[in-house]
């Protein structure tokens, strides 16, 4: 969701991720689907080189999940 914009406007983009997600699921065999969609406030921790740090999600809190 990009930085700045409106609080409808992000729950707006949320849907529409949601929706594509449901449709990618509703064509997909069970083992290819997605099970768990994230939002987050914050961009990840990334180190010097720039690469996400994807084992530091300790005091972070997913704000939102679907289970579409």
């Amino acid at each position: 969701v990009p930085p700045g914009s409106s609080e409808s406007e992000q729950e707006r983009i949320r849907d529409e991720i949601r929706e594509a997600v449901g449709q990618y699921n509703d064509q997909s065999p069970v083992y290819k689907q997605i099970q768990k969609l994230y939002f987050l406030d914050q961009p990840f921790t990334k180190n010097t080189a720039g690469k996400i740090i994807r084992h530091n999600t300790s005091g972070r809190e997913f704000n939102d999940s679907s289970g579409s």
